[in-house]
């Protein structure tokens, strides 16, 4: 505290005019005061050089002692009070009255009043008409004079009986000097500080009284709201956060505010512009939008985090060494002039770039959850602390940050990480990067992870960095090999990777092993050759007994799996039971890497057997008064040659026939017939089919369209079940062009568990330029059984891998998909698979999934979540209404608010495995109410929130 006020003193004697020792003891240039109470501010005796000092009319202080002197005249009889604020073991406070009313020159002319003591705080009775010096010296410190009548009968107007209770209750200081039930107005004059948080006070009127108030308490009182500080100008120090209703303060008059911590209220706006002392500023979670700090050059700690700011300069603000801006909406940040920036904490903004090229002092940098795709670190060479996960970064240079003491990249799209050069990394996390495929972690450094305690770094500032080693590189479906000081050491040391993953020493080491071939079916059992069908879409795996990497023939029936060093074998999975492949399987053994082989696949069958299938595809939305698209997907899972016809039904009321390739066969008003011939074993076609929605309010938002697809011969089939298919299409009037359904709706039976769900993940390119390449990860249920997967359909070619049975990506490599504003329908494009629930699956079981769309070197665009629950017997169709529920916060720490424009039936809360952990029934007609998540571990979740007119699946962030 001293430090500050002697930095201060600097300052202040250049700007401020205090109170003059008279030269040479001249009391006649004694203050002149004229009436009480009085207050002298910032009053430095230590400058002055010409008093003599001496014995002080009986009192004898030495000569060392300057002193300033007040004179006043009492109108009455009356108590004075006489306290200096920033005190010492020096400090002097002395009384004296002179029969000389007038010309008072020398101490000679002086009666003694109070007696010879060192203080800081006197009380005195003093007579009317009587003439007082009163001498204070106090040489350590500047320090605040004040003088003031003691009347007990002069009360604070305090209605609000919780503050009046904790102004009287108050110690350390204690304001209530007298001890009765009321604050005096002499009282709340002496007082500097008020600590009233969480008194549950609603209203501080009685705090203007207070007009030497320096610091200010009052945070956790939810009820209260809008304050009036205009007359305390000496505040220097403001907490009222967490109050929650405050939304207005005007703090233009306060210019001696140092700190002001407002967190957790309603403000939208905040002038600051006069409080040119602000060193410290903390407003978070208010609802600001934007905020000047142009004014305020002294800041050297800002906090914003949890407000609604698109931008913010910090230009002005040279001193600035932390600032906070979590949870904003920043697209750009400079930082140029910010040269002494030691901490920069910004998550969860929107920032696709940032400068920190002149903040060399720059050592803990926190920018995850934004939409960088790169970052120079090249100038920050005492960094120690970087976490930019969850960014769309494509590469990153650490060549430069020697003293890196914890790195958090997950969920980046970086396929290399090198981290040789680092070699004080003590914390490493890589988890989530779909894309990574090396790490280099041969920085001899690795020994470290022996340390079962906290490592210790001390930075360029002086600051302390504590963490206990840590390495985490899973989640990293293709991530191949970490480059290590030693293999064995790592394989003991660093757990936490995936099966799929290898430690390796020579780093050069960057391409897989490969099995690739072609898959055929042998139709007249006498071996495969070049006359046989070719098999497209079939699911081949080759497996080293943990894991398992999976691929799709691709149309001419070829296929290609990238393995690691290890014993495969390889297969073909997802046949019917009455074919079989050889080979059974195929065996070999990689012994490093760059090696390729080739193994195809012959498959026969047992029996002779008709078997077709259909399936109907709802390409775009069905929207009022628009065309919308569909696809027919027909399929020979025979094993002859087929010919027949493909009918779909639609209602005619809601919609007309508008086109069709190939053209119909036949058709009525409300049917459409199609001819097939010479259907191939394994092949695949498609009739693609436009129809146009009968505008409002024939049909309107949420109307549903129903379509029955039929392919004959249905006689002689193998499986007359899927000869049908039935789509029941929700009409929207706007929508998301990036999404994921299930087209079999949000509930199946258990009977229906044993057959395909049929999922569609469609995606249109919204930006400014053609995406070159797309792809897409959708992580597959544990409730799904995925040897059973296979592609329906698609827009366009692609090639897909699936790794350890639940990651898949799907890759549309080279498309040139067009941009939205230059070709709107062919910004569009689609893939479509299909896949049976596990064997085990039961009523109560939700089989819930979302993908990952990337458009380049873009962060992801996340997808919906879709969910189908298994039930006992199908309920009402439910309507979609995410636009009717609303849940905050997410994240989320205690209690997830949940909002609803219908009553809410039910609250269940899922994990990422589908499993249910929690559920709430609720009863009534409660349209808001809150969830008690504080049991739940961090992590993320799924909210199911079923109301009476549907359900919504959310996902959440539990913190």
């Amino acid at each position: 505290m001293k430090q500050i006020y002697l930095v201060c003193a600097f300052l202040c004697t250049t700007f401020i005019s205090f109170a003059q020792v008279p030269p040479n003891d001249e009391i006649q240039n004694a203050v002149n005061i004229t009436s009480l109470p009085f207050t002298d501010y910032n009053v430095q005796t230590q400058n002055a050089t010409t008093a003599s000092g001496g014995g002080m009319n009986g009192c004898n202080f030495g000569t060392t002692y300057s002193r300033v002197y007040y004179k006043y005249q009492s109108p009455i009889n009356q108590t004075i009070r006489v306290e200096l604020t920033e005190e010492s073991n020096n400090s002097i406070i002395m009384v004296y009255d002179s029969n000389f009313n007038t010309n008072v020159t020398s101490d000679s002319q002086l009666y003694q009043v109070s007696s010879c003591e060192f203080n800081s705080d006197l009380t005195i009775s003093i007579q009317s008409v009587q003439t007082y010096y009163i001498v204070i010296s106090n040489p350590d410190n500047e320090t605040n004079v004040l003088i003031s009548s003691i009347d007990d009968s002069n009360i604070v107007n305090i209605p609000d009986p919780n503050f009046k209770n904790a102004l009287l209750n108050q110690t350390n200081p204690v304001i209530n000097t007298n001890g009765d039930t009321d604050i005096q107005v002499s009282e709340a004059f002496f007082a500097d500080r008020i600590k009233a948080n969480n008194k549950n006070i609603s209203d501080l009127t009685g705090v203007e009284a207070f007009t030497n108030l320096e610091a200010l308490f009052a945070s956790y009182n939810e009820n209260l709201d809008n304050i009036d500080l205009s007359q305390n100008l000496k505040l220097e120090n403001l907490w009222l956060d967490n109050c929650g209703f405050i939304n207005d303060l005007d703090l233009t008059n306060n210019v001696a505010l140092k700190t002001i911590n407002i967190n957790n209220n309603n403000i939208s706006n905040v002038n600051l512009t006069q409080n040119i002392n602000l060193e410290n500023l903390r407003l978070d979670q208010n609802l600001l939008t934007s905020i000047d700090l142009s004014n305020n050059t002294l800041l050297t700690d800002i906090s914003l985090n949890e407000n609604l700011l698109t931008n913010i300069d910090l230009s002005q603000n040279t001193l600035l060494e932390t600032f906070y801006c979590r949870y904003n909406q920043l697209t750009q940040l400079g930082l140029t002039n910010n040269i002494n920036i030691k901490n920069v904490v910004c998550d969860n903004n929107e920032l696709s770039s940032i400068d920190v090229s002149q903040c060399q002092n720059l050592e803990w940098l926190f920018l995850n959850g934004n939409n960088l795709s790169t970052i120079n670190l090249n100038y920050n060479p005492h960094l120690v602390d970087l976490s930019i996960r969850n960014n769309p970064l494509v590469s990153i240079d650490l060549s430069q940050n020697l003293e890196l003491f914890y790195l958090d990249v997950s969920g980046s799209l970086m396929q290399n990480i090198d981290l040789s050069i680092n070699s004080n990394l003590v914390h490493f996390d890589a988890r989530n990067n779909e894309f990574l495929e090396t790490v280099n972690f041969k920085n001899n450094y690795n020994t470290v992870f022996d340390t079962t305690d906290f490592v210790i770094y001390t930075s360029n500032s002086g600051y302390d960095y504590y963490y206990s080693p840590y390495f985490n590189a899973s989640n990293n479906p293709n991530l191949q090999t970490i480059c290590v000081d030693d293999v064995a050491y790592a394989t003991t040391k660093f757990t936490n990777i995936d099966p799929n993953t290898v430690f390796v020493e020579d780093c050069s080491i960057n391409n897989y092993n490969s099995i690739q071939g072609t898959l055929a079916f042998d139709d007249e059992n006498n071996g495969c050759d070049t006359n046989d069908f070719v098999v497209a879409n079939q699911l081949i795996q080759a497996t080293d007994g943990v894991n398992n990497m999976a691929t799709f023939t691709n149309s001419t029936g070829d296929y290609t799996l990238y393995l690691n060093e290890n014993t495969y074998s390889a297969e073909v999975l997802g046949l019917p039971s009455n074919f079989s492949a050889t080979p059974n399987p195929y065996n070999t053994t990689f012994t490093g890497f760059g090696t390729s082989e080739n193994a195809d696949f012959c498959i026969t069958s047992s029996q002779t057997m008709n078997d077709v299938n259909v399936v109907l595809l709802p390409i775009t939305q069905a929207r009022p008064g628009f065309d919308s698209s569909y696809q027919l997907v027909f399929e020979n899972t025979g094993t002859t040659l087929l010919s027949g016809d493909v009918t779909l039904q639609f209602d005619d009321a809601l919609q007309t026939f508008v086109s069709s390739n190939p053209t119909t066969s036949a058709s009525t008003s409300n049917s459409l017939t199609f001819n097939y011939t010479n259907l191939q074993p394994f092949e695949i076609r498609t009739i693609n089919i436009v129809m146009n929605t009968f505008p409002p309010t024939t049909v309107n938002d949420g109307d549903i369209l129903n379509f029955t697809a039929t392919i004959n011969p249905i006689s002689g089939d193998n499986n007359v079940d899927d000869n049908t298919f039935v789509l029941e299409q929700t009409v929207v009037n706007s929508y998301d062009p990036n999404d994921k359904q299930v087209l079999q709706g949000t509930e199946i039976t258990l009977a229906q568990a044993g057959e395909y769900l049929d999922y569609m993940i469609r995606f249109q390119n919204t930006g400014s330029a053609s995406a070159i390449n797309v792809v897409i990860t959708d992580v597959l249920s544990n409730k799904l059984d995925w040897t059973s997967i296979r592609p329906i359909s698609s827009s366009h070619e692609f090639t897909t891998r699936i790794i350890n049975g639940d990651f898949v990506e799907f890759t549309f490599e080279n498309i040139n998909l067009p941009a939205q504003v230059n070709d709107d329908a062919g910004s569009n494009g689609f893939v479509a698979f299909k896949i049976k629930p596990k064997a085990d699956v039961v009523v109560g079981d939700f089989i819930l999934g979302k993908a990952n769309i990337y458009f380049d070197y873009n962060a992801p665009i996340i997808t919906n979540t879709v969910s189908t629950e298994i039930v006992t017997q199908l309920s009402v169709e439910e309507n979609k209404i995410e636009a009717s529920i609303k849940i905050y916060p997410n994240p989320v720490n205690d209690y997830l608010n949940v909002k609803s424009k219908n009553p809410i039936k039910q609250i269940a809360i899922y994990d990422l495995q589908g499993r249910q952990i929690k559920t709430m029934a609720l009863t009534g007609n409660l349209t808001t109410t809150k969830a008690d998540l504080s049991s739940l571990s961090k992590g993320v979740y799924f909210v199911s929130i079923k109301t009476g007119t549907g359900i919504q699946i959310s996902k959440i962030i539990k913190e």
